[in-house]
């Protein structure tokens, strides 16, 4: 789980274009959904997403990002637990389950700004969280067919 932590941590730091923001966002949710996936316990998406976030933090020295990793994590979490299922129930449990996260850290980001006195358009703010939202359900397609194949395996 450390590793898949560490791994999306890297990424996340490593997009300095818009794609590769996108490409970022697809593999950290690819790896914290197949971290959650092979857990399957409550709380292991935050703890990966945490580690992610360290990883992200230590690179790039962002405090905010000690924030919102762990929060993205606690949001898959409590989705899973809500709905009872894991990760590799089904193909729209693995999407939703990477959707879900990126608009709540969207509105964190946008008030984070605000805080700090810079302002986003909300036009901006919506069409980015969209985005972000459907590279993470990719990702969590993507985990959903490792975890088959995982299971199917082993």
């Amino acid at each position: 789980m450390a590793v898949f932590g560490a791994a999306a941590g890297l990424l996340a730091v490593l997009a300095k274009s818009p794609a590769g923001e996108h490409i970022s966002i697809f593999l950290g949710t690819f790896f914290l959904l197949t971290a959650r996936g092979l857990v399957r316990k409550f709380g292991a998406a935050a703890v990966a997403d945490f580690i992610s976030g360290i990883t992200a933090f230590a690179v790039s020295g962002g405090p905010l990002l000690l924030v919102l990793f762990p929060v993205k994590g606690l949001v898959i979490d409590t989705f899973l637990l809500l709905i009872r299922r894991e990760v590799d129930h089904s193909k729209a449990t693995s999407a939703l389950s990477g959707l879900i996260p990126y608009p709540f850290n969207a509105v964190f980001m946008y008030f984070g700004f605000m805080f700090l006195g810079r302002v986003i358009s909300p036009d901006l703010f919506l069409i980015l969280s969209g985005l972000y939202g459907i590279s993470g359900a990719l990702g969590g397609l993507g985990a959903y067919y490792i975890l088959k194949k995982i299971r199917k395996v082993g």
